[in-house]
């Protein structure tokens, strides 16, 4: 995959003006396809310490747009069991095993007194999506979904959940185009669905996802992508 392959999107207050993505590995350096969207130390330039890759995101008139994370939480949706096992995969370190369990139990203690933390249910998130627990990060990112409907980023997460991992590309368009719908003028989240189609070998749709994300944002980058295709 070349460098659109997997943006997962961390966790920030505040995004001004991009989504970062990361690829922080949880294992040793001999590269096991275990890379995760953990948050952790780096230049990422956001208010909180998020590591990874950044995608700038601008306006028509080529100024930076600044975008909030959700406030509008929904108590009444059913939030996922915070009791979950956490099964440690039998490659990693004690160390590794002992840091990340630490994590999920932290986060976890935190959203059991206050569950309307939309940073910590992500956090959670990525924590069992980095242990391998591909259905406990889902039901996260599923509730996130609904606890807080404003919100593009779960949906990004699932679909490139579906597209990479689950290898449900039906769902994973879907959850890319219902980013796509809740942030419109957003254009990194183009970027990732043109990128899925093309990973997917469907040329006309990437083509269209990018002229309706050049119609909607006129970002320049979109325009370069698209000379590049025929």
């Amino acid at each position: 995959m070349n460098q659109f392959r997997r943006f997962f999107v961390p966790v920030a207050i505040l995004l001004v003006g991009i989504i970062a993505v990361s690829f922080i590995a949880y294992k040793d350096s001999k590269n096991k396809q275990t890379t995760t969207e953990q948050p952790q130390e780096s230049n990422a330039t956001t208010t909180t310490n998020v590591g990874g890759i950044q995608i700038v995101q601008k306006g028509k008139d080529g100024k930076a747009v600044v975008t909030t994370l959700p406030s509008d939480f929904n108590q009444n949706i059913k939030a996922p069991d915070l009791k979950r096992t956490i099964a440690i995969p039998k490659d990693f370190t004690p160390a590794q095993a002992s840091e990340i369990t630490k994590k999920i139990n932290l986060v976890t203690a935190t959203l059991t007194k206050d569950p309307s933390q939309y940073n910590e249910w992500m956090n959670l998130a990525i924590y069992r999506k980095a242990i391998n627990d591909l259905e406990g990060a889902r039901l996260i990112w599923l509730y996130i979904t609904s606890a807080f409907p404003t919100d593009p980023i779960a949906y990004l997460n699932l679909a490139d959940l579906y597209g990479y991992y689950l290898h449900n590309n039906v769902k994973a368009e879907e959850y890319f185009i219902k980013a796509i719908n809740i942030s419109p003028t957003n254009s990194s989240i183009y970027l990732r669905t043109y990128q899925f189609y093309i990973d997917i070998g469907n040329t006309t749709k990437a083509k269209a996802i990018l002229d309706k994300g050049i119609t909607e944002t006129g970002d320049s980058e979109l325009k370069l992508v698209r000379q590049t295709i025929k």
